[in-house]
């Protein structure tokens, strides 16, 4: 005999359904909600249950992975700060060296080396993005001293200047 399909989600189905997101055992959740656990696994069997708990797996992903960017952010923010510092005040010149190293080899600002290990001439390569969107904030905080470094730097050959701001949309950043 077929059991009746459930037609509504009480708060004790979401209850279960969060749980079982969250990855608690249904064991566990049964005691939790005083019910069998055959009938967590009747309820699991039920289309509008499963799409609550597809739903609530979606949620706790999506929260996790903006908590992960989040945290990713600050632990950048504070690398950047390190780096700043052992840049001004390491008292060994090859660890200073090592950090401005790792601000060019990693950063924005790319330095293209060439077969021997060098930078070759012109080799500092700003992506053109970046270049650009540095520029119009140069021109709005009125930074002359910031306008005219990026004056020496040239745009890629492949990437002619644009005069239409950056589309951060399309970099991920809004």
């Amino acid at each position: 005999m077929a059991l009746p399909e459930l037609q509504s989600l009480s708060p004790l189905h979401e209850e279960a359904a969060l749980l079982l997101a969250q990855g608690h055992k249904q064991k566990d959740i049964a005691a939790h909600l005083n019910v069998a656990e055959m009938t967590i696994t009747r309820w699991k069997q039920s289309p509008l249950f499963e799409q609550k708990l597809t739903e609530f797996k979606r949620q706790i992903h999506s929260e996790s992975l903006a908590y992960a960017q989040e945290k990713m952010g600050h632990m950048q923010v504070r690398a950047v700060d390190r780096l700043d510092f052992l840049i001004d005040q390491a008292e060994s010149e090859a660890v200073q060296l090592g950090a401005v190293r790792e601000v060019l080899d990693r950063g924005p600002l790319r330095v293209q080396r060439g077969p021997g290990g060098d930078a070759p001439k012109g080799g500092i390569i700003l992506e053109a993005k970046m270049l650009i969107a540095m520029r119009q904030v140069a021109e709005m905080t009125g930074d002359t001293e910031m306008r005219q470094a990026l004056e020496i730097i040239q745009l890629p050959a492949s990437e002619p200047p644009s005069e239409s701001k950056p589309d951060h949309a399309s970099d991920g950043l809004v």
